[in-house]
């Protein structure tokens, strides 16, 4: 890990991550492997990750994944980070319960954009993000996510420009105002 909160037992509050560059060993395009680093793992709550350089890893900034046993993840800001070379997400916000805030970030290569798998009830603002080449799909919802609200945000990739695979439902989503671009070409990996 490159900053990591993963105490469940005392989760963090008010954490303020900014103007870092954080710089992973992954490299593009994604090869399949045992080692999954993630630069920025939290929990917790009343945190702002912002302006920060990171690139090179499996995941750039992810919620920590035993919060859902106990509810710690919510009211956050993650914002104006410039994150490439992803290898499976952008950002994660898994598990978060409410009061999430994920915009203007600038996402390139990565494997997905930004991936709620799931979001309690929310609500999750994502609006104002640019992602550009993603493998996968941009945005992901698997998992019961419900409480997504979609804005102005921009996507690029080659394939399909837009698909939520999941196989469960997705409950409460709002989608407005946003770019979904693709080649329509199907892409191996």
């Amino acid at each position: 890990h490159g900053i990591y909160n993963g105490n469940v037992k005392q989760p963090g509050r008010d954490f303020y991550i900014a103007d870092n560059v954080i710089t992973g060993v992954r490299t593009w395009p994604k090869k399949r492997d045992r080692y999954d680093p993630v630069a920025i793992d939290f929990n917790g709550t009343g945190h702002v990750i912002c302006y920060n350089r990171i690139a090179g890893w499996n995941t750039a900034v992810q919620g920590a994944d035993q919060t859902r046993e106990i509810y710690t993840l919510s009211d956050f800001d993650i914002y104006n980070n410039d994150i490439s070379l992803a290898l499976a997400s952008a950002i994660e916000p898994d598990n978060a319960t409410h009061n999430v805030r994920i915009f203007r970030n600038r996402m390139t290569d990565v494997f997905i954009g930004v991936s709620a798998q799931p979001i309690y009830g929310g609500p999750c603002y994502i609006f104002g993000n640019v992602i550009y080449n993603t493998l996968d799909e941009p945005y992901k919802m698997p998992n019961g996510t419900s409480g997504m609200l979609y804005y102005h945000n921009t996507s690029v990739r080659a394939g399909p420009a837009f698909y939520n695979w999941a196989k469960t439902r997705v409950g409460n989503v709002v989608w407005r105002n946003n770019l979904t671009l693709g080649s329509g070409l199907g892409r191996s990996w």
